[in-house]
């Protein structure tokens, strides 16, 4: 059995690239099959998208609830029915936009700011029945609305020209910055759409150590413990005890207040819990 190459990647995703094709590229330069990255940025979008491979793809899920952080252009007065650029122009309106910057900031912090319903877009990988919304719209099915709970974090105005906002946002996961430009438009009274997108944060990934996926060497990974420390603290153990876990067993070990954390040593990673003075194996990332 060929061993895995486990790599952790911090990719700057060019914009008009869909994400799987980033993976295909990491594929043929480095020749593992097994790769997955954290977070789908849509085609036209760029910037922070982690890629992982081999064993490490394991660790995804201890990421996919962490915070994103966009910088976001918006067109006032036009909207299409995918909510960005890409899409189908819906409608136009074309007469002066009656607002400012101190408006959109009110609005934002009365209708959007922290915990709210949003709408999931038709032209998205939600799935209905089983089958991805975007393929039911392309087919022009009608499609009941649906909505979601998401969190908008934090957001800063940038700049206003009185017809493209740029904003910068930090989201919750499931956050679709189409769907916040769509729906600011309306309460602005206009329409909304995303005409550019860079996602600059993606939990402990950061847009200022991202590579172009050519540029990338091995020496560029990131290991686990680096990219979970903010979720799980990591202990090093002895090959004996690692061992002990690596076979699926339990092993006496005092903790405080650590329900998940990483035990690392020599031979590989595994995630473990802890319960009543011991820990037990969740995840071996060998």
């Amino acid at each position: 059995m060929n061993k895995r190459l486990n790599l952790i990647f911090n990719i700057d995703k060019e914009e008009n690239i869909p994400s799987f094709k980033i993976v295909k590229r990491f594929r043929d330069i480095f020749k593992e099959k097994k790769v997955g990255f954290l977070g789908t940025l849509d085609p036209f979008a760029s910037g922070v998208l982690p890629l992982f491979s081999g064993n490490f793809t394991k660790l995804i899920r201890y990421l996919e609830g962490c915070d994103k952080v966009y910088d976001a252009k918006i067109e006032f007065g036009l909207l299409t029915d995918t909510f960005d650029i890409t899409g189908k122009v819906v409608e136009k309106r074309s007469k002066i936009l009656n607002f400012d910057s101190k408006e959109i900031e009110k609005v934002i912090e009365k209708f959007f700011l922290g915990e709210r319903l949003q709408i999931v877009p038709d032209y998205s990988a939600t799935k209905i029945d089983g089958v991805r919304s975007y393929k039911l719209a392309r087919k022009g099915f009608k499609l009941e609305e649906r909505r979601k709970k998401v969190i908008l974090k934090e957001f800063t105005l940038k700049d206003f020209d009185g017809k493209y906002l740029n904003v910068r946002i930090r989201v919750s996961k499931g956050f679709y910055v189409r769907s916040f430009a769509k729906e600011l438009g309306e309460k602005l009274d206009t329409f909304g759409t995303v005409v550019s997108l860079k996602r600059i944060e993606n939990g402990p990934f950061k847009i200022d150590d991202a590579k172009r996926i050519e540029d990338v060497k091995i020496e560029d990974s990131k290991l686990p413990e680096e990219i979970l420390q903010e979720y799980m603290d990591t202990v090093e153990l002895d090959g004996r005890s690692f061992e002990v876990l690596m076979n699926g067993n339990s092993l006496k070990y005092e903790c405080q207040n650590q329900k998940s954390f990483l035990v690392k040593n020599e031979r590989g990673y595994i995630v473990v819990e802890s319960d009543g003075g011991s820990i037990y194996p969740k995840r071996c990332i060998i």
